[in-house]
């Protein structure tokens, strides 16, 4: 549409500027004509001749007048389709502007996302390595409790042989205190393990909570930027 107007425009102008060049000649061949009539018209008086004269370039004067206004009006419309023009590059400018920011925005939030999924990734590996290190404590846990199991054993067949000798038993009572101490901070191991394990796990779940409110984020944002473009 711009550069329809600006053609119009364009075609008007030259219009305009072939008038003003081919009025000299115009007023020439207005001249001769004048002339051409007055010689017909003879016998006339020297003031007919120059009230005749008169009168024809009075009508050129006109001709001419009205030739400039419009030239002026068609340089009045194309100094208003260019500040047109200048409004529009403004307002597209603005707009680009506006996309660059949100490209910018929608970046930072990927790159959010990323390190957010980076780091419930390092929490998955560190919740595996947690539970397989409970797992091996449960083992080991299961295997002093089987070796308490046949110590007590060993300890009541020890006391059914050797009743009379109250030395080894308090040595045996000694030996199954330790062990029961030992049980003691093994399952005190087994509870701070358990607790460090529940506490990974919510931090994950948190983290799962943060990625979904990121890829929505994101799912607007690129939806705004689709309407946008």
């Amino acid at each position: 549409m711009i550069e329809a107007v600006m053609l119009v425009a364009l075609g008007f102008l030259g219009a305009t500027l072939l008038a003003l060049a081919a009025l000299p000649s115009l007023a020439r061949r207005a001249d001769r004509l004048a002339r051409r009539r007055a010689e017909q018209s003879f016998p006339l008086s020297l003031a007919e001749i120059a009230a005749d004269r008169d009168h024809l370039r009075a009508e050129l004067a006109l001709r001419g007048r009205a030739l400039e206004q419009r030239a002026e009006s068609g340089f009045a419309a194309r100094a208003g389709a260019m500040q047109e023009i200048g409004r529009r590059d403004m307002a597209l400018a603005k707009a680009e502007r506006d996309i660059a920011e949100r490209d910018a925005r929608i970046a930072a939030l990927e790159t959010a996302l990323a390190e957010t999924t980076a780091d419930r990734d390092q929490t998955r590996d560190r919740l595996a390595a947690e539970t397989a290190g409970h797992a091996a404590t449960s083992e080991a846990l299961g295997q002093r409790i089987a070796d308490l199991a046949a110590l007590e054993r060993r300890l009541a067949e020890t006391r059914t042989a050797l009743t009379g000798t109250s030395g080894d038993l308090d040595a045996r009572s000694r030996e199954l205190a330790d062990e029961r101490a030992t049980l003691g901070r093994i399952e005190a191991l087994l509870a701070s393990r358990e607790e460090e394990l529940g506490r990974l796990r919510g931090e994950n779940d948190g983290l799962r909570v943060a990625q979904v409110e990121s890829r929505t984020r994101i799912l607007v944002l690129e939806g705004k930027r689709d309407e946008l473009a």
